[in-house]
């Protein structure tokens, strides 16, 4: 199977509804608003990195100040764990016997850094198999809406999203007046399906966090907008 049919295999859904949620029977969900947070839940201080913490090190570190980090991995079904983002790619990564969660934050920075494997191979550590794992990403900045500067395209082409750097390209466009575009989505996928998770497994909630006024996003709202929110638990 070529890149372009797995690309189209992925579940690409005008939004991951709450049926698509009990289809999986997966405990997650996108907030477009802020959710009531559980006591004593597990936060993060998010930094646009690729540093992907244990939950274990936040409890153990609970009268520390927040711990720099843009994902949070558990194994703990008692405990939530939850990202914000405001155009950026929020991401909940689960195996299929629901006994590892992660969540992502991954803006442009940390995608192209490789947060994302990095993600995976915690999973890996854990002895779980990469055709296990379900990879659902919530609603960012489409790539229609995300025009960037030629330092960050060619951030993205340069980035090891796939095996096959060539595929990198696939990620953006080119704009107007010397700008570019890019999809945060896509470049996510490259990462999910170079580590051989099944493409029906990729599930993307395609609203745009810019174009979507029910959303939060920074780009259209700057300093006045509020967060959304993606969590997950066991």
């Amino acid at each position: 199977m070529n890149i372009l049919t797995k690309i189209d295999a992925i579940r690409w859904l005008p939004e991951v509804s709450n049926q698509i949620t009990e289809l999986l029977a997966f405990k997650f969900a996108f907030e477009q608003k802020e959710f009531h947070l559980p006591p004593n839940a597990p936060q993060l201080h998010q930094v646009h990195g690729t540093k992907v913490i244990d939950l274990i090190d936040i409890l153990h570190a609970s009268e520390q100040p927040l711990q720099k980090a843009d994902g949070l991995f558990t194994t703990d079904p008692a405990k939530k764990i939850f990202v914000k983002t405001a155009d950026c790619l929020p991401i909940v990564l689960i195996d299929n016997q629901q006994t590892h969660a992660m969540v992502i934050h991954a803006g442009w920075r940390g995608l192209t850094a490789g947060i994302i494997q990095n993600g995976l191979n915690i999973f890996k550590k854990n002895g779980i198999e990469m055709k296990t794992i379900f990879a659902l990403m919530g609603p960012c900045i489409s790539e229609k809406n995300f025009e960037i500067g030629p330092e960050v395209a060619h951030a993205f082409i340069e980035a090891s999203f796939s095996k096959n750097t060539f595929d990198n390209y696939l990620t953006i466009s080119k704009g107007k007046c010397g700008k570019w575009h890019a999809s945060l989505q896509l470049a996510a996928s490259l990462v999910f399906l170079d580590n051989e998770i099944p493409p029906e497994q990729i599930y993307a909630d395609q609203r745009c966090t810019f174009a979507d006024n029910n959303l939060n996003s920074f780009r259209r709202e700057k300093d006045k907008r509020g967060n959304n929110y993606t969590w997950a638990e066991l």
